[in-house]
């Protein structure tokens, strides 16, 4: 029916401009008569539902008179039947009917100069009801020295920083091997569970400054030489949920005949060693590390070994 109507709508003689008084009335009970939908008439005819509805309610009395015919062709009716013959006044040229198309243009330039605000408070609401990442950034670092000699005292430095959220608190636990002892540590130990060879502090971190924990531990005496302790850590952060960060860096000594601050173990302290020390480990006189005997195997020819006396001497 529709593409009929299109194909025949070329053949319409009067002007477009023309138009034809109808009777509303008479066009609904013939729609409902033969059981269509104004959906449907207005679909045929390429106008409106609420068009089709003015017509029928009498608030557009007057319509265009090709529109008339197609309604007519639709309804499959002559026009004498929509026709109003009671006298009103007919042929005057109305209003144009908006058609869909239109219709949707108007109501578009209506609701345009609000789209502005429109999006401003979606943007808002975003804003507000997302949720926002409290996952804690942080980063902890152990430095340890690459070995040891058996029963002497080494230093060990945590090193932890946040980034956000601030401020944080956060749990440092360091698991130590079998057999190790803990002689000093700054800041203070919180608690300390030897029994399940472990040391923790409790702190919180104001900004992005590194913060350092340290501790001076001692190995059992009767370790041989080429045993390898692994030492391991945690630090624990709340924000959305509770996370346990693992502590990088350097996790294993070994058991050596060499002083833990001769990293390349050729019994001399050079002076990259000698600063790497005072940078890294800025703590140990706090901790009780003898700082003297270090800067004299730095100044001398270095050092040996002592089985005897069990400890280091240096060599002038």
């Amino acid at each position: 029916m529709i593409n009929k109507i299109m194909n025949d709508s070329k053949n319409f003689s009067p002007s477009p401009t023309a138009c034809l008084a109808i009777d509303g009335s008479k066009i609904k009970s013939i729609r409902e008569m033969k059981k269509l939908t104004q959906l449907y008439v207005a679909t045929c005819l390429g106008v409106t539902v609420d068009t089709i509805s003015r017509w029928e309610n009498g608030r557009s009395p007057n319509i265009k008179f090709e529109n008339a015919e197609k309604l007519a062709e639709v309804l499959e009716i002559s026009l004498s039947d929509i026709e109003d013959k009671t006298g009103k006044e007919a042929y005057q040229i109305p209003t144009p009917e908006p058609t869909a198309p239109a219709l949707a243009s108007q109501r578009l330039k209506s609701w345009w100069p609000l789209l502005p605000v429109g999006l401003l408070l979606i943007l808002t609401y975003f804003q507000f009801s997302a949720p926002h990442d409290t996952t804690p950034q942080l980063s902890a670092v152990r430095l340890l020295p690459q070995h040891a000699s058996a029963h002497q005292p080494f230093p060990v430095l945590i090193k932890v920083q946040a980034t956000s959220p601030l401020p944080l608190s956060f749990i440092v636990k360091e698991f130590l091997p079998p057999g190790c002892q803990v002689l000093a540590s700054q800041p203070a130990l919180v608690a300390s569970q030897q029994a399940r060879e472990a040391i923790k502090w409790l702190s919180s971190a104001e900004d992005d400054t590194p913060l350092f924990f340290a501790y001076l531990a001692r190995t059992a005496p009767d370790l041989a030489e080429g045993e390898q302790l692994l030492f391991q850590g945690e630090v624990m952060v709340q924000g959305q949920q509770t996370r346990r960060l693992a502590i990088t860096g350097n996790n294993t000594l070994a058991i050596t005949n060499f002083h833990w601050a001769d990293s390349n173990q050729d019994q001399r302290i050079d002076d990259a060693e000698i600063l790497t020390i005072f940078n890294s480990f800025a703590a140990l006189q706090a901790l009780g590390v003898d700082i003297d005997e270090i800067r004299q195997i730095w100044a001398g020819q270095g050092y040996r070994w002592d089985s005897d006396a069990a400890k280091f001497v240096v060599v002038p």
